[in-house]
């Protein structure tokens, strides 16, 4: 056998393996077709990127589901937004219980909102929701849409979040709940009439101690929301502090208290000075709220007077998150020194959690003494609540 034809074959392929780099590397036309290859891989793996970004947007689906729901894309740069609302449904039959209802029995849209909210990363949230319903318990002659919500908030810090819009004053504990969250279907006659509701301005809140305590201040122009002017040119300045003061996984206690003082021009001149305090206690299933409310009225001229509410509510889960029952008394008396002008009311009810909050029935019986008129007016109260 011929050892040299080995060696030579072995030589020969070295010397390709060396040489036709270089050839390449000489070759103006396959430097250009290289170059369209590293193009091309460049935009394959840019597709794929982008394909894995799209499917981290799309609900999680399998093979039984049905097709994923169409995403709402912000215009913005905000890292999180969400379109949502909720609605109540209301039906009412019996006698005006207190001045807040007609005499006429009837259906109607109680309220109807929808809104966004969202979040930027540098600690900021925004909320715009409007309302479509009819938003009071006036009987008006059509529905209208309105602003409920609109502000901004810096959340930076956790003890100082700063707000600045139309939102929730701080002051009165009933009148903080989410319309949502309510449990009786509607507020106390006290807490409509003496709290300052939604207005315009900027506010200032936190929480210490893992949310033990907490503290709003805000300061509005003093007059009832989507009004785009003041009445004078002082400002209301409100203030709320609240906390836990005992608190065994099994009882809690929570007390609160709030104040407001404003100077107004209009159907009433002079100084308004708004104090209350509140209490909740919560164990096994059970709970007991109280609050009370009154505000100084002092005219520049004519009498002063005050006005003074409170009531007490008790709510029990006869079955755990399903069945509710609920009993409150209530009393209003909008001026000390005028006569026969108070209000007393007993409310009785039930809630029916068919999916939580986001789908409710509820069933309220009134039993009211108005002023200037009969007493042991019957009111019967039903609402469907509905959150999307």
């Amino acid at each position: 056998m011929n050892r040299a034809l080995p060696v030579r074959g072995f030589l020969l392929v070295s010397a390709i393996s060396v040489l036709a780099p270089i050839a390449l590397a000489e070759s103006p036309e396959l430097d250009a077709l290289a170059e369209r290859v590293k193009a091309l891989e460049n935009q394959v793996e840019s597709l794929r990127k982008e394909n894995q970004v799209l499917r981290q947007q799309l609900p999680a689906t399998d093979a039984k589901s049905k097709p994923p729901a169409v995403n709402v894309v912000p215009q913005g740069k905000e890292t999180k937004f969400a379109l949502g609302g909720y609605f109540h449904i209301n039906a009412e039959m019996g006698e005006p219980a207190d001045s807040r209802f007609p005499e006429n029995d009837r259906f109607f849209l109680r309220k109807v909102r929808l809104g966004v909210k969202g979040s930027f990363k540098e600690n900021v949230d925004f909320m715009l929701q409007a309302d479509v319903g009819n938003n009071s318990l006036a009987s008006n002659a059509s529905y209208r849409v309105q602003a409920t919500d609109v502000y901004v908030t810096w959340k930076a810090n956790p003890a100082a979040n700063l707000t600045v819009g139309q939102f929730k004053t701080p002051y009165g504990y009933e009148q903080l709940i989410s319309e949502t969250k309510t449990i009786s279907i509607e507020r106390s006659l006290a807490s409509d009439s003496l709290t300052m509701g939604r207005q315009t301005g900027a506010m200032v809140a936190g929480d210490f101690f893992d949310k033990k305590l907490s503290y709003a201040a805000a300061i509005t122009n003093g007059l009832a929301a989507n009004n785009a002017y003041n009445d004078n040119e002082q400002f209301a300045y409100i203030g709320r502090v609240s906390g836990v003061v005992f608190d065994n996984k099994e009882v809690k206690v929570s007390v609160g208290a709030n104040a407001f003082t404003t100077r107004d021009t209009g159907s009433f001149t002079g100084r308004r000075r708004g104090e209350g305090i509140d209490a909740q206690v919560s164990f096994a299933g059970a709970e007991l709220d109280a609050e009370l409310l009154q505000t100084q009225f002092n005219r520049d001229t004519g009498a002063d007077y005050d006005a003074r509410g409170w009531s007490v509510m008790g709510s029990y889960f006869l079955v755990p998150n399903r069945w509710q029952a609920l009993a409150r008394y209530e009393t209003y008396d909008p001026s000390d020194i005028a006569n026969n002008d108070r209000t007393d009311m007993v409310v009785l009810g039930v809630n029916y959690f068919i999916k939580g909050d986001d789908l409710k029935l509820s069933l309220n019986y009134l039993i009211g003494d108005p002023p200037n008129s009969k007493s042991n007016q019957e009111r019967l109260l039903a609402r469907l609540q509905v959150i999307f």
